[in-house]
């Protein structure tokens, strides 16, 4: 174990979801994701990203709240634009430890992609 790096994401919630319902289905998939895993701790928390500010704060909380438990070494936000950054920042304790954004050659409406930069 001392040789991988351990992370999972947070699952979205689906469209509609109270904040305190977000809370709990996200305090539930660690505690499932941990099960599953056969471990006490991972070394990341990733949350995904959410139309409504309201669920990001709540489940960052949750996040937060894992992080005092030891039950994580760390936590981040994947795909996170600025304004759902802004959102997170509002309320958080702790700082993304970083935002895994997707972005590869190839990608977008430009053939030669990123390359046509180089």
């Amino acid at each position: 174990r001392k040789k991988l790096f351990l992370n999972t994401k947070i699952r979205k919630a689906p469209p509609g979801t109270s904040s305190s319902e977000a809370a709990d289905r996200t305090r539930n998939q660690i505690d499932e994701d941990l099960a599953v895993l056969g471990v006490g701790s991972v070394d990341m928390l990733m949350l995904r990203d959410s139309p409504d500010c309201d669920v990001i704060q709540a489940q960052w909380a949750v996040l937060e709240d894992a992080l005092a438990q030891k039950k994580t070494r760390s936590i981040g936000v994947i795909n996170f634009c600025q304004s759902a950054l802004e959102c997170v920042l509002q309320t958080a304790k702790v700082k993304p430890a970083l935002n895994y954004y997707l972005f590869h050659v190839g990608m977008g409406t430009d053939p030669r992609g990123f390359r046509t930069f180089g």
